[in-house]
């Protein structure tokens, strides 16, 4: 799915968050973690460009745990999962910037979808796009990043290796089939859409969960998130399908088609 979101997101926090709220806006704002503020992209094709980055990660992983609070299921730290040992381990400070982060974002953050504004903010300035943000989307923006900061530590010591790790081979494993069949597909799709391919190379996060269901698409600016856990087998389908909704906007052949059947039947 593909989405343009416009308007501003509505900044309240419950009691629960507030002290996550004053630890955002304590940290410096030049706070970075070394090793991972890196912008290159694993690799280039003429259409796409993939990304392991680790702050898009980080806010996939925030999303995916609150939700998974909200739902009282099982959170990427939590009791029973591989991680959990080496979460244990960590100094207290580290324990609970991550536990309020999730706290944040399961009030805040996860109960929107992944079409929200709120959602696609965050994930247009993670992706550096240069937006023009109003004052409120930016304070609301200086707070999400900041609790994102605070949840940086735990998840630098006990997921961010193995995560980046992972998404660098299943990008490596993509590689291959692009060389072979990228050209031949992208003409064919551009021919039935009857448009133009934009905003080349399209970025390409991989990361763990892409909620809701693994993989989405935005099309201003084109972005998508795809799951590195999709199957090998279907990463030529997925990844065309999401540059696909790049080729969907309102203006396009296809949309204006199904506005002109959709009036024509009343």
């Amino acid at each position: 799915m593909s989405c343009i979101c416009r308007g501003s997101p509505i900044i309240k926090a419950s009691r629960g968050a507030h002290f996550v709220l004053v630890l955002a806006l304590l940290l410096p704002a030049s706070l970075t973690f070394s090793g991972v503020g890196e912008e290159n992209p694993v690799a280039t094709t003429p259409h796409f460009a993939f990304y392991s980055d680790f702050a898009t990660n980080l806010n996939d992983a925030l999303v995916a745990a609150g939700a998974a609070r909200n739902n009282r299921s099982s959170e990427l730290f939590g009791e029973g999962s591989n991680a959990r040992q080496c979460f244990v381990d960590l100094p207290n400070s580290a324990r609970t910037g991550w536990d309020l982060s999730v706290e944040y974002y399961a009030k805040v953050i996860s109960p929107n979808s992944w079409l929200s504004r709120r959602q696609y903010v965050i994930r247009a300035e993670l992706a550096g796009y240069d937006e023009s943000f109003d004052d409120r989307t930016r304070q609301f923006l200086e707070i999400a990043d900041g609790i994102r900061m605070a949840a940086g530590p735990a998840y630098l010591a006990c997921r961010w290796p193995f995560q980046d790790e992972e998404n660098r081979r299943w990008i490596e494993r993509l590689i291959p089939k692009l060389i072979a069949f990228e050209a031949p597909i992208t003409e064919r799709l551009e021919k039935l859409y009857q448009t133009a391919w934009h905003g080349l190379p399209i970025r390409v996060d991989i990361v763990a969960t892409a909620l809701p269901v693994g993989a989405n698409t935005i099309d201003s600016p084109p972005h998508s998130l795809i799951s590195g856990t999709i199957a090998d087998g279907d990463q030529l389908e997925i990844v065309h399908h999401e540059a696909s909704h790049t080729l969907m906007r309102q203006a396009d052949p296809v949309q204006r088609a199904l506005a002109e059947a959709a009036r024509n039947l009343d």
